[in-house]
Parts: structure tokens; sequence; C-alpha cells
């Protein structure tokens, strides 16, 4: 998940410039203005002007004398990596993004293509002129303000059935809304049915309840919805997962995609399908549906991941329903459901998604909730109790690279360790389903600053220590030879 750094999105950016080195420049400093000046408890994507694209001419090219056989960086934004020189496209890489030269250079149609391990097990090649020795200076400069979503509302009444009960003392309205007579007031543990939902006009939700001679409308806080049916099979997820951004869907090979994964161990994917930055709506499904059959041949499990902005709920319920429910033409679905609740932190809100979303989907759905890491300042003000009433389990996006300084695999432990504990805290379950989203991405853009593979050992150790669910990466495109290197040994532990 997100929080701002390569997919990473705290509170939402004021404006998010399209395509995707953009984007991800843009969450990244966001996610330190967040992060890195308010992280009370924390130890201790535009491209830039000028830079080219695609195998356009005019970088500064490299020597290809000699053989190569170390870690070069993409100079450019949108670098592209090749099955072949010249041929069918696998990904495009970031500026400063590093790769793995495996040979000496190939000349194709004039030109120089070094060999690259991609994602650390398929060839590819790059045109030699994109790849530089060093990574590129680039200054690193405040980003965006960041706001608060602003509830839209009031929405007419939407079907809504379950079983209900008050959690506390619930007046009746005649209406969704405040300003509406009350008719009664419920005690605490009274059941019910309810029958349908809406918002009001400040956007928080609406329950249509029916009970023992009373009807109308109650606030949504005031109510547990209780889903009848078995929960759901968290065995899909005691693995190691990577997070998949759009960028990389909608340019990569569903097969290569999957034949990497496999031979780096992973387990389990998440591939984002709908963001409210995005009109909200479940977008992504050529690309997931291309990915689904592949996936499950494998037998890896895919989840579809969703990022509501929670400033418009009907529209967040739905696309959350439409990305879960989703049927590929090979008739495969997701095999769970993962929201990223970064954005509005509100406890009523945050309750009413996820029960509405449990109520729609059943009980046997897999539902993640990715949320910031609770010795964060934002991670303080997340509702972990709320969220742990509705959701299977809860990612916390446990990114210890925060500031430019060294760290080491104790920073990684600590963090991820401390992080797990709160959770269980915080929720008052000592046994609460965490899936750990660990960092494998540079925050700061420039080469120098993603985790070392004895972090990335670390943070899987104390997931291990602590007897967490498993644990997920963000973010496949951007994890650096070294990190694909101990995935493939944590594969075989």
């Amino acid at each position: 998940m997100r929080m701002n750094g390569r997919h990473i999105r705290p509170l939402p950016v004021t404006s998010l410039p399209s395509g995707p080195s953009r984007r991800l420049r843009t969450q990244r400093l966001a996610l330190t203005l967040l992060l890195i000046v308010a992280l009370p408890l924390a130890s201790s994507r535009p491209n830039p002007a000028g830079a080219a694209t695609h195998d356009r001419q005019g970088v500064a090219p490299i020597g290809v004398s000699a053989a190569i056989l170390h870690s070069m960086w993409a100079n450019a934004g949108q670098v592209r990596v090749r099955a072949t020189p010249g041929g069918q496209i696998l990904t495009e890489l970031d500026l400063d993004q590093e790769v793995q030269v495996t040979g000496a250079p190939r000349i194709f149609a004039g030109a120089a293509w070094l060999p690259v391990d991609l994602w650390g097990a398929l060839p590819g090649y790059v045109a030699a002129r994109l790849l530089s020795r060093a990574p590129t200076e680039v200054p690193f400069a405040p980003g965006p303000g960041v706001q608060i979503p602003t509830p839209s509302g009031p929405h007419v009444p939407m079907p809504l059935h379950a079983r209900a009960r008050t959690r506390t003392p619930a007046p009746i309205h005649t209406a969704p809304s405040d300003a509406s007579p009350i008719t009664a007031t419920l005690p605490t543990g009274r059941a019910l049915a309810v029958t349908a939902w809406a918002t009001d006009r400040a956007g928080e939700a609406w329950y249509a309840v029916r009970g023992k001679g009373h009807a109308g409308w109650v606030r949504a806080e005031a109510i547990n919805l209780e889903p009848a049916g078995s929960p759901a099979n968290l065995a899909l997820l005691r693995g190691t997962g990577m997070w998949l951004t759009p960028a990389v869907l909608s340019i990569a090979p569903p097969a290569a995609l999957v034949e990497a994964a496999r031979m780096n161990g992973i387990t389990h994917l998440y591939v984002e399908v709908a963001s409210s930055h995005n009109g909200g709506r479940f977008a992504n499904s050529t690309e997931l549906g291309r990915l689904l059959p592949i996936a499950h041949r494998a037998h890896i499990a895919v989840i579809a991941w969703v990022y509501p902005l929670l400033a418009d709920l009907p529209d967040d319920v739905a696309a959350g329903v439409e990305a879960a429910t989703y049927t590929a033409p090979s008739g495969d679905r997701a095999d769970g459901l993962a929201a990223d609740i970064e954005s509005n932190l509100e406890e009523p809100i945050v309750r009413a998604y996820g029960q509405i979303l449990r109520a729609r989907l059943g009980r046997a759905a897999l539902m993640v909730a990715t949320v910031y890491p609770p010795n964060s300042y934002w991670g303080q003000r997340t509702p972990f109790r709320a969220i742990a009433q509705s959701f299977d389990l809860i990612a916390p996006m446990d990114y210890w690279h925060l500031r430019a300084r060294p760290y080491g695999a104790a920073d990684a432990y600590a963090y991820v360790r401390q992080s797990i504990s709160d959770i269980r805290e915080a929720t008052g379950d000592p046994v609460v389903p965490i899936e750990v989203l660990g960092q494998m991405f540079d925050l700061f853009g420039d080469g120098h600053e993603s985790p070392s593979g004895a972090e990335i050992q670390a943070a899987w150790q104390a997931t291990h220590d602590e007897r967490a669910e498993g644990i997920s990466f963000f973010e496949w495109n951007h994890a650096t030879p070294e990190e694909w290197a101990v995935l493939r040994q944590l594969a075989r532990q």
C-alpha cells in the first residue's frame, strides 16, 4: 500500500500530476511531509525537468567497451526494459531506479544494449545510453500541500440487508438527518434488521432499521452490523506478498509478472484496481482479467486493491464491491479485497465503510485494511479497533526508511516489532491478524535510500518472531536487485 512513497499516499495530495514517475515522486514528497515532520515515535511523480523518456536521444552515453557486471541506474524517466534488444517491453524504470547488469553490451540496429536481471528472475535489455554507473543527483524539494478530503452528501437510500445490534443508545429519526424528528431511542444491545443505508449532508452514514415495533433511521456509528457465515481464509496470505501498481500492470506482460513471482517465492499479489483520485470506480478490469487466470494456474493469490479517499462513501463502497466481485473472462475472481485507509481517518466514516463493505460482500470475503503504522503520527489517529471489527487482516505500512540517514537490520527489526505490538494494543486483541507491509522502495527517489537486504531479512524475522500472518512489500517495480535476492532466500526458509 501506499503511505506515500511509491504507492503510498497519506492524506490525498492536492493535485496529482499524470504519469507514473511524476505521481510516485509527488507521493514520496507528501509522505515526507506527513511522516518525517510528524513522527514522534519514528526511529529517529514528476519527471525532473529535461529528463528523457522511453528510448529518446539526448542522454549522456556511458562507455560500453568492456563487460559490465554490476548495478547501474536509470538516468531518465520511463526507461524501457525489453525482452530482447528493441523487442517486447517488459516494464519501465523511473529515474534513479537500480538494475543489475549481467554482461557485456550487445549491438542492435547500431545501438548498444545492456543485459539486465529484471525483478531478480527474468532477462531483459536496456538501451545502454539510458543507464549510468551512479544515480543522478536530483534536488529534494517540498511537494504540494496535502488536504483532508471534503465529504460529499447527502445520498439517497441504497439497499442494504443485514442483521445488526445497537452498540450505544440509538435515537431513531424519521429521516437520515439529525434535523429530522426522533421517534424513540433504542437501548444498547437491541437487535435490529437493516434494510437500507444513506448519507447525510456531512457525508456520514445512516441505516434504515426495523425492530420491536420501531422503524426509522439510526446513525451508523451507533450500530454494529453482524454478517452471518464463516470467516475468510487467511491461509492465502501466510507467505510473502508484493504490491503492483497500475503503471506496472499496464505495461508488463502478465505471464512475465507471474513467472517472476513464482521464481521469487511470491505467494500473493496485491493489484491496484481503483482509486478515488481517478474517479473512484473500478478501472483496471482489463489488466486484472489478464492476470487472474495466469496467477491462479501458478497457485498465486491475487488481492484486488482499492484506494478510497472516504469522501464519498457510496462511490467508495461501490468501487470496492465491484472490484471484489469482478469475474474475469476466464471465470476467475480476485481472492480478496484490500482497502487503503489513509485519507479520511474519522472513526464514524471508517467504521461505516468497513461495515457496509462487509455486509455487501459477506463474511467469507477476505478483506484487508492497509493503514499507517501505529508508531507514526497518523497511525496514532487511525481507528484500529473499528477497522478490526470489519476487516479480516490489518496491513500496517511499516516503512522505516524515513530520513536520509544510515539504517541497519536492527532499525527494521525494532520498527516492525513495535508496529505489531502497538496494533495489538490499539485493537485490544493480542491475536488480531496482521500482515506487515514492508518497504522496498526509495522514499527520496535518489537511488541511495532503499532498504538493504539485511533490513528486509530483519523485517521478515520480526514478523515471524511476533507470529504475524505474513509479510508483503511495496513495491514490485522499485525493489532493488539486492532486495529481490533476499526474497528468493526467504522463500527457501
